[in-house]
């Protein structure tokens, strides 16, 4: 097999892809032929991380998004299947440190 892990023709949606293990999920994504949605609040970064994709041959789009706004997943998951097509993989990467158990976190928190 040439490409035993082939994401050819897949959609992935990355929060977190702006840095550390979010980036390199995001780059080893799209590597392996998926469209790859990169999301963050660091701008910057994440075009960044696309713009390597696309370098590679890649596609990607670059989405800011402060995953502890409700409106903002909903919009950027939008704005990503306008750009690259109905989504096939999520990576929910980001995230916030609560000193609680999961199920017990408000949305408001």
């Amino acid at each position: 097999m040439e490409h035993p892990f082939s994401l050819e023709g897949r959609t992935a949606f990355v929060t977190g892809a702006s840095r550390g293990i979010g980036r390199s999920i995001a780059l080893a994504l799209g590597r392996a032929g998926a469209a790859v949605a990169c999301a963050a609040r660091a701008l910057d970064q994440i075009k960044s991380a696309t713009a390597e994709i696309e370098a590679a041959g890649g596609r990607a789009c670059a989405l800011r998004l402060d995953v502890t706004r409700g409106a903002e997943i909903t919009a950027a998951v939008r704005e990503a299947e306008a750009a690259l097509g109905p989504l096939d993989i999520l990576v929910n990467n980001a995230g916030i440190t609560l000193d609680k158990p999961s199920v017990d976190v408000t949305d408001e928190e």
